[in-house]
């Protein structure tokens, strides 16, 4: 299994290419190297990535983070603990950037086969199957939530015969049922949903000794980029009384 990429001080679809490619494109059954850096490996075949930077659109959203109160909060209700209340103010924005896969190869064909295998791959995993959840182990096909095999591969209802997660519409943590799938667009706030591959680019160096076929895959993407800021819960006057007491503002439920 190929080892997992940290979201730490790298570009989330970077990210998430390198998890999802790195190790499941072969050349001859041999997996190639996905690296992420300039210039490529001096042995052939590879795939290096190269990010393209990006916009931020002038869309910030600001919204109510509502939760329960913590039991030491002087406004905690022990008859009533699972009261929401106005904790944190969320903030959202856009940023649409891009990314480019050159794609290094011996012969043309080798070059178009690879780039078949990522077009392929990509499109799997923006359908969320199973081989490319965070949860899932490939040479063991064991799922991190249950330690069992994983179910989409031979739970065939709506959801597996899919190639997805039998169990992805349970979001109960405390259900016996519950996977919690996920994927590795995930962490770095990726909309799946408007991942756009384009056509690749071919910028062959025949000149070389031996020559060189290369391609450039640019993908474009969206990341929502989310601050939370802890704010004290909102107060409201409780004018019922002859004295004005400060109460928590309360998130109406009905």
């Amino acid at each position: 299994m190929a080892q997992i990429v940290q979201i730490v001080n790298i570009n989330p679809m970077t990210y998430a290419l390198v998890n999802i490619l790195d190790g499941k494109i072969l050349i001859n059954n041999t997996p190639i190297e996905v690296i992420t850096e300039e210039p490529p490996l001096p042995t052939l075949d590879c795939i290096n990535l190269v990010e393209r930077g990006g916009v931020a659109e002038d869309n910030t959203k600001v919204f109510d983070v509502s939760e329960p109160l913590p039991e030491d909060h002087p406004y905690y209700d022990p008859t009533n603990p699972d009261e929401l209340y106005v904790q944190k103010l969320q903030r959202r924005r856009d940023q649409k950037a891009s990314i480019d896969i050159h794609i290094w190869a011996n012969t043309s064909s080798e070059r178009d086969n690879v780039i078949k295998q990522i077009m392929e791959i990509i499109a799997e995993a923006v359908m969320f199957n199973y081989k490319y959840c965070m949860n899932y182990d490939t040479p063991t096909t064991v799922c991190s939530t249950t330690k069992n095999p994983c179910d989409a591969i031979t739970n065939k209802n709506a959801y597996g015969i899919q190639g997805k997660c039998p169990f992805a519409n349970i979001t109960d943590a405390e259900d016996p049922n519950y996977r919690g799938p996920a994927t590795y667009f995930d962490p770095g706030n990726i909309n799946i949903f408007l991942i756009a591959v384009r056509s690749e680019q071919n910028v062959d160096d025949l000149s070389t000794i031996p020559e060189t076929y290369h391609s450039v895959l640019p993908i474009d993407f969206e990341v929502t980029i989310v601050n939370e800021v802890p704010v004290n819960p909102l107060c409201a006057i409780d004018t019922s009384s002859e004295v004005e007491i400060l109460l928590p503002k309360k998130i109406n439920n009905s």
